[in-house]
């Protein structure tokens, strides 16, 4: 069965709040950018203030096991739409997983550095592969998506995970 937006939108602002709470009860200041239209078109759902720093996020919600990172090439082949990880300005994404309570935090450029190189050989290295996933829209019609799966396992051999942890 096919995921709906109105699914993927339930699913990402579910693991939204988490990560928001999570910050929050850490002590950090958080602005929430997630309605304010300069920061959707650049893929970035908020600004969070540490004693380290402050960076902005992007949170990316997911529903499968904790196997992969699906990462968005393109957002609706129909269109050749770039995806969020060429169009984020985000320093840090945080991919949590909803079933597993397990995030982990990449650098964006990094990791789209990391599968353009891939790409480019035109040989993945073993578990990654490209997919389609559909998206069906209100009115019946979808569309498809580009998407490569990078494996966990690949990304923390390739020096590309930041932190892993649980946020409730």
């Amino acid at each position: 069965m096919a995921k709906t937006f109105r699914d993927s939108c339930k699913s990402g602002g579910r693991g939204e709040e988490i990560l928001y709470n999570y910050w929050c009860n850490k002590g950090y200041a958080v602005s929430d950018l997630r309605y304010e239209r300069e920061w959707q078109k650049v893929d970035v759902d908020y600004r969070v203030r540490t004693h380290k720093g402050e960076y902005l996020v992007d949170v990316k919600s997911d529903t499968y096991s904790n196997i992969n990172f699906a990462i968005e090439l393109v957002s609706n082949t129909n269109k050749n739409t770039d995806g969020n990880i060429k169009v984020t300005v985000a320093d840090r994404w945080y991919y949590y997983f909803l079933d597993t309570n397990i995030c982990y935090v990449f650098n964006p450029k990094d990791m789209l550095a990391f599968v353009n190189e891939n790409l480019s050989e035109n040989v993945l290295p073993k578990g990654m592969r490209i997919v389609h996933p559909y998206t069906a829209i209100s009115n019946g019609n979808g569309y498809h998506s580009k998407c490569v799966l990078v494996p966990i396992s690949l990304a923390y051999s390739n020096g590309l995970i930041q932190a892993k942890f649980r946020p409730k």
